[in-house]
């Protein structure tokens, strides 16, 4: 193997200590969250959405599950645009607790925790997020997702949290679904500003005619929390030390568009 790339990140480490082999980190927007379901009760509540967020450790899930290899989101937004300033909620477990009993969260609700992944990971994942809402009197029970996912997910629409990705670098994508109607909002969110901010981002050019706008719709997403941010994880771009490229050119073979091909060289 001479290059390659994988998100595999225990794949990763063993090439690591392969001799004559080079490893690198990549942010490619590998983004992970969960959706809230606002049509459910009682999760139409932005207080119950919050401290569903500020009881997750969501750093020292990165640090344990994933050896540290990504980082936490403020918003489900591609980091390249995150707005500046704009800090991810901190694990604040008695925030949480306050924002419940405001809320009057009621403690025999057992949380449909939604999920389609079926690896090991995820299922460490999921029993990690019901350890930690269970400490602030949060019960769960993940539910498996299978068959017609688009139906499952989009129409039938049963769970109250849900355990998603996005990769893209185009925050349209990750904003247009959520707008009021969408046949692809499974969250049923409705807010008229957020609504008109996606679609004049949608209409804009250029990246720093499109970003304020983008930056606004943080803030929303922020405040509103209609899912919760977890974490981008790293692509992990592989290439053998025999194998030499023009230095300009960045080895992500998912959104660099000038790779030049041409120039590489694979020494004997």
């Amino acid at each position: 193997l001479d290059f390659g790339n994988t998100t595999d990140i225990t794949a990763a480490m063993q090439i690591m200590e392969m001799p004559n082999m080079k490893v690198t980190p990549v942010d490619i927007g590998y983004m992970r969250f969960m959706w809230v379901n606002g049509a459910r009760e009682p999760f139409g509540d932005v207080r119950i959405r919050q401290a569903l967020l500020y009881a997750l450790d969501r750093e020292s899930i990165v640090e344990d599950l994933f050896e540290g290899q990504g980082f936490v989101l403020p918003t489900t937004i591609q980091p390249s645009w995150t707005k500046d300033g704009l800090e991810p909620y901190p694990y604040d477990p008695e925030m949480a607790k306050k924002l419940l009993a405001e809320a009057n969260w009621p403690s025999d609700h057992v949380v449909v925790l939604g999920h389609y992944y079926k690896d090991q990971t995820t299922k460490d994942l999921l029993a990690i997020v019901q350890y930690y809402w269970s400490q602030v009197g949060i019960k769960s029970e993940p539910y498996l997702l299978e068959g017609n996912l688009v139906e499952l997910l989009y129409e039938k629409k049963e769970f109250d949290v849900c355990y998603v990705g996005l990769s893209s670098p185009e925050p349209q994508d990750a904003t247009e679904r959520y707008t009021t109607g969408h046949k692809l909002n499974a969250l049923s969110y409705s807010n008229a500003e957020f609504d008109t901010l996606v679609k004049k981002g949608g209409q804009t050019v250029g990246y720093n005619n499109r970003k304020p706008i983008y930056d606004r719709v943080q803030e929303i997403m922020y405040e509103e929390v209609p899912m919760l941010p977890l974490y981008s994880l790293y692509n992990f771009v592989i290439e053998s030390t025999r194998l030499k490229r023009p230095s300009d050119v960045h080895p992500n073979d998912w959104f660099e568009g000038k790779l030049d091909w041409h120039l590489w060289e694979i020494e004997e």
